[in-house]
């Protein structure tokens, strides 16, 4: 897998984005990242649409 970008090995982690539950277990390694979601069989995606919250799974 090729992971060469510019913005270096590590995803940042912003109010919206850290992890809270299992926040021990967590990692902001692109790698790691990249490869879980790869593997992933099952994913949500949630945005904001007028103001309120959509969910898709």
């Amino acid at each position: 897998m090729d992971t060469t970008n510019h913005f270096g090995p590590e995803l940042p982690a912003t109010a919206k984005s850290k992890i809270r539950r299992a926040a021990k277990r967590a990692s902001y390694q692109r790698e790691v990242v990249y490869q879980l979601v790869d593997e992933l069989k099952l994913g949500h995606v949630g945005f904001i649409q007028n103001g309120g919250w959509s969910l898709f799974h």
